[in-house]
């Protein structure tokens, strides 16, 4: 995948990646949203020349002022689509995640309190996504896939690479499947997880089923078994 990653890259593809990750699964979507969260702390990062901590205690705003470069332009079209594309409903995004805010180019006095490392913790959401679980959970999905419709496009399609699938919950399954299935993203999605954690009745293999019941989205299946003596041979 990281191989792949380095050859999509180079012809302008933006590449998400994330895992699942237990001690998270409280949290609305948490491991989709904590992938975009660190996407956007590596183009921070990348423009400012690998130190992001210095520039930003001089001054969050002054990205705005950097010199040229290939991500700073990056985040000059994010900035641009994600605003066109969401308007004033992006701020509803920013709860889950905090570094667009910055990418966004927040202008309140607290801007320097609002970067968060990867570890760093999500907003909490606002009522109106709480108060009708079922209702706040589809406005979510709607806002996610305009997102990603906002950042991929025939020069930067995106690909969002999630692991450990096995920990993965009905919720954020369904999401992928609403972003899988959407026609008017250049999205495509790759995850990987191991098959001896997973039935019939794992929220993956209902994600799989419903795509392929669908119709219209291929669907590519790698098995990547243990390794025999003769592989183990050459790595050593």
């Amino acid at each position: 995948v990281h191989a792949a990653r380095e050859e999509f890259e180079s012809r302008g593809g933006r590449f998400v990646q994330g895992k699942f990750d237990e001690m998270r699964q409280a949290r609305p979507f948490s491991a989709v949203a904590s992938a975009f969260d660190d996407y956007c702390w590596e183009v921070l990062t990348m423009a400012m020349g690998g130190d992001i901590d210095d520039a930003f205690n001089e001054d969050v705003r002054d990205i705005k002022k950097s010199d040229s470069s290939i991500k700073e332009k990056e985040i000059e079209e994010v900035r641009a689509a994600v605003v066109s594309t969401l308007g004033a409903d992006v701020s509803l995004l920013e709860h889950l995640i905090p570094n667009l805010s910055i990418i966004l180019g927040a202008e309140d006095s607290n801007s320097n309190d609002r970067l968060v490392e990867k570890s760093g913790a999500m907003k909490t959401l606002p009522f109106e996504i709480r108060a009708q679980a079922q209702e706040g959970q589809n406005r979510l999905l709607w806002l996610f896939r305009q997102f990603v419709r906002a950042l991929s496009s025939p020069a930067h399609p995106l690909v969002l690479f999630l692991d450990d699938l096995q920990r993965a919950d009905r919720a954020c399954m369904e999401l992928v499947r609403f972003l899988v299935m959407d026609n008017h993203a250049h999205f495509l999605f790759v995850g990987c997880y191991r098959d001896n954690e997973v039935d019939s009745k794992h929220p993956i293999m209902h994600l799989i089923n419903a795509v392929e019941a669908e119709g219209g989205t291929a669907i590519t299946r790698i098995h990547l078994g243990n390794l025999d003596r003769e592989a183990v041979g050459d790595l050593v």
